[in-house]
């Protein structure tokens, strides 16, 4: 039987910019799976960046360093670009 990976957080914040990382991973063939997003939609203003309540993307630990690194790339993820 194949033992699952292990899951690493790569992104926690507010419900929109959690999804927004979510699709963004997707679109360049990483498996992101979400978690909280339930808190983070019935309540957005608890569900901080980085907060007890913040909606978190994981990805499996092989893909990880790269998945942060597409995340805080400019450009990629439509974020500002120097």
């Amino acid at each position: 039987m194949e033992q699952e990976e292990e899951l690493v957080i790569v992104f926690a914040g507010a419900i929109g910019d959690a999804d927004f990382a979510r699709s963004v991973l997707e679109g360049h063939g990483f498996t992101p799976y979400m978690s909280d997003e339930a808190l983070g939609t019935w309540a957005p203003f608890y569900a901080s960046p980085g907060g007890a309540g913040a909606v978190k993307v994981a990805v499996p630990q092989s893909q990880a360093e790269a998945a942060r690194a597409l995340l805080e790339t400019p450009g990629e993820t439509g974020g500002d670009q120097e």
